[in-house]
């Protein structure tokens, strides 16, 4: 790795111009129905940008609490947490909702394939993707959790892995949802010595509800809590090479970390955390403890 630094210096030394943006986002949801509109949002042309949203919540049919947080970092990837808790009210027939989102992205301008002069080829790339999801509920209670990666090829060609998670009824010492996967980007064709330009992109949208009508008859105030932690996740592979290339070509981005077709990762030996505030445990009612994330470090 430390054979690939002056190779970077020297490609930073050349003059190329750092067009890449960094871009987060945080909303909440005003109802539980209908998608978590994102108004705090924010772009840099900065190497990192960081973003953090918290907040009670209530309504006559209950309380609770949200939070949220986004970051992206050319040298680290994209990460999103959320968390969202709500209790209802027993002497109030009705739903209490609180939910959040958050997004992050990253858009390199900067990558150019060097090999043979004219050449053609079809190339993809690969990222991985990590993080984790907690789950509280009782009877009345449900919590629904959706995650989105997103990898926009030249071109405009997407590649979107996601997945919704509903959960009703699932007791907080149960085992997290755990992610760890590779996700690789729809092909395209790449020109030697034009540059190209490739996005990473994650979203996150928690939602809890709490008090609801039971099957049968019967009206039950609940709790739901969940923790959606993918802070530390979407990210160019660093155990290979970054691009699907044949011999004799490889791709190179300043902006991006990449060097010989190898993302360097982190420059920072211990990257910070997302910014959420405080402890993040989130009480209602007092000493009820509904949701209490906790970071688990990847290997």
């Amino acid at each position: 790795m430390k054979r690939l630094i002056p190779a970077l210096l020297a490609l930073t030394a050349a003059g190329m111009a750092q067009a890449s943006t960094l871009s987060v986002g945080l909303g909440r949801f005003s109802s539980s129905f209908g998608d978590c509109f994102v108004s705090n949002t924010s772009s840099s042309f900065l190497n990192r940008l960081s973003i953090a949203d918290s907040a009670p919540t209530s309504s006559a049919a209950g309380s609770g609490s949200l939070s949220s947080a986004a970051l992206a970092a050319y040298d680290k990837g994209v990460g999103v947490e959320t968390r969202s808790a709500a209790q209802g009210n027993p002497t109030q027939a009705g739903s209490h909702v609180s939910g959040s989102c958050a997004r992050a992205s990253i858009t390199l301008d900067d990558l150019i394939l060097s090999g043979p002069s004219g050449a053609v080829i079809t190339t993809s790339f690969a990222t991985t993707l990590r993080g984790e999801m907690h789950f509280d509920t009782n009877p009345g209670g449900t919590s629904s959790t959706s995650v989105f990666a997103q990898l926009v090829s030249p071109g405009g060609a997407t590649s979107l892995d996601g997945m919704n998670i509903p959960v009703s009824f699932v007791n907080a010492g149960d085992e997290p949802i755990v992610i760890d996967e590779i996700l690789r980007s729809v092909p395209f064709a790449a020109t030697v010595g034009d540059a190209f330009s490739v996005t990473l992109s994650l979203s996150i949208e928690s939602l809890t509800r709490a008090g609801r009508f039971l099957d049968g008859g019967g009206f039950a105030a609940g709790i739901a809590g969940n923790t959606a932690i993918f802070n530390d996740t979407l990210a160019f592979v660093t155990d290979r090479p970054v691009f699907d290339l044949p011999d004799g070509f490889s791709i190179d981005s300043v902006d991006g970390l990449i060097v010989a077709n190898r993302f360097l990762g982190p420059t920072d030996p211990d990257p910070p955390a997302l910014p959420l505030p405080g402890t993040l445990s989130m009480l209602l009612g007092g000493a009820l403890l509904l949701v209490s994330g906790r970071r688990r470090p990847y290997a």
